[in-house]
């Protein structure tokens, strides 16, 4: 019975990591969009002494980060006239700042964007998914369990000789 026990409790953990997994929510089939934003309150609060921080009026913001490559891609597909702004000229690299940032070409109707700069390895951390943490919980879980078992079988031979 407790094999079956065990068997069961890795076979769910293995489902939940499964089912944990993030998709690639910048990938997505066309007419599909998976963006997700949230609501950010305190309207009418005064800005800090640097003036900024002031907000006037209901706004969203997205939960996810957007690279730069991704953003110059959406400003390919949807911005060549740029009737809504959305490309600003202090995107430009060269600030000091961020060793990067998108150029404007071309005249309105025909406008092109592209990245500038480059990131350097130092600057990029990976993080691990939850997910991660799961499977490689799951699976130190499975070897203690086989080494536990293994050792106990060990010992009940040991008592019958």
């Amino acid at each position: 019975m407790s094999n079956r026990v065990l068997t069961a409790g890795i076979l769910s953990a293995a489902i939940v990591a499964a089912c944990v997994a993030q998709a690639d929510v910048f990938s997505m089939p066309g007419g599909e969009t998976s963006m997700q934003f949230v609501g950010v309150g305190n309207v009418g609060n005064a800005a800090d002494a640097t003036g900024y921080g002031s907000v006037g009026y209901a706004y969203q913001m997205g939960t996810f980060d957007v690279t730069v490559g991704q953003y110059v891609d959406f400003l390919n597909a949807v911005a060549s006239t740029d009737t809504y702004g959305l490309y600003n000229s202090a995107m430009i690299s060269g600030d000091g700042v961020f060793p990067f940032g998108i150029t404007q070409s071309s005249i309105s109707g025909s406008y092109s964007y592209s990245v500038t700069g480059s990131f350097s390895p130092f600057m990029l951390a990976a993080v691990p998914e939850p997910s991660t943490f799961v499977l490689l919980g799951v699976g130190s879980a499975g070897l203690l369990a086989f080494a536990w078992r293994k050792r106990r079988a060990s010992q009940g031979r040991r008592r019958m000789a």
